[in-house]
C-alpha cells in the first residue's frame, strides 16, 4: 500500500471548460500510450469513475440508496 498521504502529487487549477477538456486529453493521450501512472492506491479507472460518481452527485443530489456522511447531510443543503 501506498502511503496517499505523503504521495507525489499535483495541483490542478482549471479556469474554463477548454482547460479541462486539454488536461483530460492529455490523460488520455497517456493512457492510450501507456505512460499513464498513478500516485495513489487507485487505478485510473477507479479514480475516474470517483469523479463522475461525484459530478453526477453535485448535478442531480446523491441516489437514496447513498451512504452520505450525517455533516454532509445537513451542510449539503445550505450550499
Amino acid at each position: 500500500m501506498i502511503n496517499t498521504k505523503k504521495a507525489e502529487r499535483r495541483e490542478l487549477s482549471f479556469h474554463c471548460t477548454g482547460c479541462l477538456k486539454e488536461d483530460l486529453a492529455k490523460i488520455e493521450a497517456a493512457y492510450r500510450a501507456g505512460s499513464l501512472r498513478t500516485t495513489g492506491n487507485w487505478t485510473a479507472g477507479e479514480n475516474f469513475d470517483h469523479i463522475a460518481i461525484m459530478w453526477e452527485y453535485a448535478l442531480d443530489g446523491s441516489p437514496p440508496e447513498a451512504i452520505v456522511p450525517f455533516i454532509i447531510r445537513i451542510i449539503a443543503p445550505l450550499m
